[in-house]
């Protein structure tokens, strides 16, 4: 664990590097004890309200974690009372997150293409103003005891020594294995699953099914994560055009999420005030035109994606 130090601002995922000699059982806690690492220093800076964007890493920090315990599901496992406190804090902060690139990033970008809008300043002040309430109430949520609770419960879970013997598949089975074999196979695995919701998200009459494309975007993700955690264990060549590949499909969906997202959202404010009825219809007609663009770009990320191979170990 990394030693103190006052956190004001937002924190990314530190550098992990496992060593190619590990058992799983320590590489495991590694992977976790990274993940909580991230959770926690977030957790702290969020209290102070200087950076909002440690919303958005807590948010990927929880998402990491999701992700390791997938990889190690048959062996780690968190007490149901803890999980479902888990899901509600990512819902929260994941509600939190899509108000602050709406109000933020999505609105101001089309403001910028029609600064003659007056109708689109006034949209982008009602929705900072629900973006900024909720920000000021994962402020609060997290000052309580609920939250100070949850995070000395995720501390005292990870170091109880049972935690990765909950399953005989890892203490016995896997416990010889050799943690680059062990990555391989993750990669392969998340890697064909990718292929799989790929080809079914590009035929033509699944191109627009929601589901599907909710699907793809957690394939890729469960495809991203792991390649971060095993980083070190393959040729940096390899890992780090397959990192970039993913990455670049990442954030195209990421676009599109965000598009979609903000459709719901012009819904909820317009719901609430009629006379913003003008500027949510300019707005969707801008995120229409987005959306296909993205949608282009995606199908032309996903052809190069193919082409790239599965990165070689060290």
């Amino acid at each position: 664990m990394s030693s103190p130090r006052p956190q004001t601002v937002a924190v990314k995922a530190y550098k992990l590097k496992l060593r190619r000699q590990m058992k799983l059982e320590p590489a495991a806690r590694a992977i976790l004890e990274n993940c909580l690492e991230q959770i926690r220093d977030n957790y702290a800076a969020i209290k102070t309200g200087a950076d909002p964007d440690c919303i958005r890493q807590m948010h990927v920090g929880l998402r990491r974690l999701h992700s390791a315990l997938k990889i190690f599901d048959h062996s780690v496992s968190v007490p149901e009372k803890l999980q479902a406190e888990l899901d509600y804090l990512s819902k929260k902060l994941g509600e939190a997150r899509d108000w602050q690139v709406f109000s933020c990033s999505t609105l101001v970008a089309i403001e910028v293409i029609a600064p003659t809008e007056a109708q689109l300043s006034r949209l982008q002040q009602a929705a900072l103003f629900i973006a900024e309430k909720k920000q000021k109430g994962i402020y609060i949520a997290l000052k309580n005891s609920r939250s100070e609770r949850l995070m000395s419960a995720l501390s005292a879970w990870l170091e109880k020594s049972a935690l990765i013997e909950t399953d005989k598949s890892l203490k016995n089975k896997h416990s010889t294995e050799k943690l680059v074999s062990f990555a391989q196979e993750v990669l392969f695995h998340q890697h064909k699953n990718l292929l799989k919701r790929g080809k079914k998200l590009f035929k033509a009459e699944a191109g627009a099914d929601p589901r599907t494309s909710h699907q793809f975007r957690i394939a890729i993700k469960n495809a991203r994560y792991p390649c971060n955690f095993f980083e070190n264990l393959f040729f940096p060549k390899d890992i780090n055009a397959y990192i970039n590949s993913l990455s670049t499909l990442q954030d195209i969906l990421g676009n599109i999420n965000d598009g979609a997202v903000a459709g719901k959202l012009l819904q909820v404010i317009t719901e609430r005030q009629a006379d913003h009825i003008a500027g949510s219809n300019f707005a969707l007609g801008y995120l229409f035109s987005q959306d296909k663009l993205q949608q282009q770009k995606l199908r032309s990320a996903w052809k190069k994606f193919k082409d790239i191979h599965l990165p070689e170990p060290k």
